[in-house]
């Protein structure tokens, strides 16, 4: 926990950075969250049939080194109470970091998914118009469109053929591609919480707060 604290306060290192992606994409694996629910079945059914050890524990401790088999394990009692309210103070500071990081990061957050309402309408569009039967059905139109205004086969030939041309059509298809990459990376950023790493943006989004 206290790894991740660090790397909120800035003190992130790529190591750092690399132990809290697979952290936090662990949590979101179902596989890990089962996996994690029968570990906790077996650990309470260690501790259920535990008791004997715990006992022999505090025996050979007391033949040890004195003091009553109840007064060890009182204190055994204590150190586990310790551990569990320093995981609870560690992870109380672990979400109040984390808010400050997501508030921190909120207008961006916003920006972002201004542009992914946009990028998806755009895309959505020009995915129809670079489709097979929207190109053969554009070019048709704009074959007949020429024709219908005089020109030869030669003409529309040498002015590249009917619209789209294959240099237009390259472009919209590489326009389109740039938009998917963005896309991605803008979806990247918002699931990069609590940590929001902004350099997933691939832009200078860090130092604004806009997604431009």
């Amino acid at each position: 926990m206290q790894e991740l604290i660090d790397i909120l306060n800035g003190g992130d290192s790529a190591a750092d950075l690399a132990f809290a992606k697979l952290y936090f994409a662990a949590w979101g694996d179902r596989s890990v969250r089962l996996a994690l629910n029968r570990v906790a079945v077996a650990e309470k059914a260690l501790i259920d049939e535990g008791a004997h050890f715990e006992v022999a524990a505090a025996v050979n401790q007391s033949l040890a080194g004195g003091g009553s088999v109840a007064q060890i394990l009182r204190e055994r009692e204590l150190q586990l109470i310790r551990q569990r309210e320093l995981s609870r103070a560690e992870r109380a500071v672990f979400i109040e970091a984390a808010n400050a990081r997501r508030a921190e990061a909120a207008p961006i957050l916003a920006a972002c998914a201004r542009e992914q309402l946009e990028l998806a309408q755009t895309i959505a569009a020009l995915e129809l118009e670079v489709s097979a039967g929207r190109v053969h059905n554009r070019r048709e139109a704009s074959l007949t469109a020429m024709l219908d205004a005089g020109l030869t086969s030669e003409q529309i030939e040498a002015i590249g053929g009917p619209k789209p041309t294959e240099n237009e059509l390259a472009a919209q298809q590489a326009s389109l591609a740039a938009m998917r990459a963005r896309m991605a990376r803008l979806k990247a950023f918002a699931g990069s919480a609590p940590f929001f790493d902004r350099t997933l943006l691939g832009d200078s989004t860090g130092a604004t707060n806009g997604c431009q």
